[in-house]
């Protein structure tokens, strides 16, 4: 059986992308600083009206808590991570 012939398709080089750089700058940091002190005010409010509130509400509020409290804490390591990043730039 006799094979037809094809053209081979010319590959493509790959070129290394060079990684972004990532910037900080101060308003991302305001809007950090700001989402985290917010969202740990909401888990702080969640957790004390869990305590004051009825058994029925109670387990409400342990949940928002909870929510909130780990919002908080993605909103400290980004800042954080911007922190660091500022003083890396410097």
């Amino acid at each position: 059986m006799v094979k037809k012939k094809t053209k081979k398709s010319a590959k493509r080089k790959r070129t290394k992308q060079s990684s972004r750089n990532v910037r900080f700058s101060k308003r991302k940091i305001k809007i950090s600083l700001r989402s985290l002190i917010i969202f740990a005010i909401l888990a702080v409010v969640s957790y004390v009206l869990m305590g004051v509130s009825s058994e029925k509400f109670a387990d409400m509020f342990f949940f928002l808590a909870i929510i909130f409290g780990f919002v908080a804490l993605a909103f400290l390591i980004v800042f954080l991570v911007l922190l660091v990043l500022k003083l890396m730039k410097k």
